[in-house]
C-alpha cells in the first residue's frame, strides 16, 4: 500500500475499542450540554391565589356588604354587593400586620343595592395577610368593621 506522504499508515483501533472511546466522548459532551442548557429550578410559586367570604351588617341592622375577597402575591381585591339603607358608604384596607397598605372606599350610596369592584395594592413581599372592610353612615360615624385573614 503506498501512500501519498510517504507515512505508512497507523494500525486501525477496532471497532470495539473506537466505540467505547466515542461513546465516553459523546457522554462526557453531553453531561457538558446538559449543565450548560440546564435551566435555574423555578422559584416556588404562591397558589394563584386565596378568597374568603364575608358579611358585614351596618349600625342601622339593615345595611350591609357581603362578598368575597380575593388575596394573590402584590394585591388583593374585593367583589361585594352593597345594600345602602339611608346613606352609606363601603370602604376597604389592604394590610400586612398593622401596616396599611391601601385603602379605597366608595362614594356615598342611598337606598340603594350595587355591585362593587374594589383592588387594593399590597406590594410588599408576601402582600396583604389581611383585608378590613367597613360600612359607615353619611358621616363616616357608626362604622361595622369585619377583618378578611389570608
Amino acid at each position: 500500500m503506498t501512500w501519498s506522504s510517504g507515512a505508512k499508515p497507523q494500525e486501525p483501533t477496532t471497532a470495539k475499542g473506537h466505540g467505547r472511546k466515542s461513546r465516553a466522548a459523546m457522554a462526557i459532551a453531553a453531561a457538558a450540554a446538559g449543565l450548560v442548557l440546564m435551566e435555574a429550578p423555578a422559584a416556588t410559586a404562591e397558589p394563584a391565589g386565596i378568597s374568603h367570604d364575608f358579611l358585614v351588617y351596618g349600625a342601622d341592622g339593615n345595611s350591609y356588604i357581603t362578598g368575597s375577597v380575593f388575596f394573590s402575591n402584590r394585591s388583593a381585591s374585593v367583589e361585594a354587593t352593597f345594600h345602602a339603607a339611608g346613606c352609606r358608604r363601603f370602604y376597604a384596607y389592604a394590610l400586612a400586620g398593622t401596616t396599611q397598605l391601601d385603602a379605597r372606599s366608595t362614594s356615598t350610596h342611598c337606598n340603594s343595592t350595587t355591585g362593587e369592584d374594589i383592588p387594593l395594592k399590597a406590594d410588599v413581599r408576601g402582600g396583604a395577610n389581611h383585608v378590613k372592610v367597613s360600612l359607615t353612615d353619611q358621616n363616616g360615624q357608626n362604622a361595622r368593621t369585619g377583618h378578611i385573614y389570608r
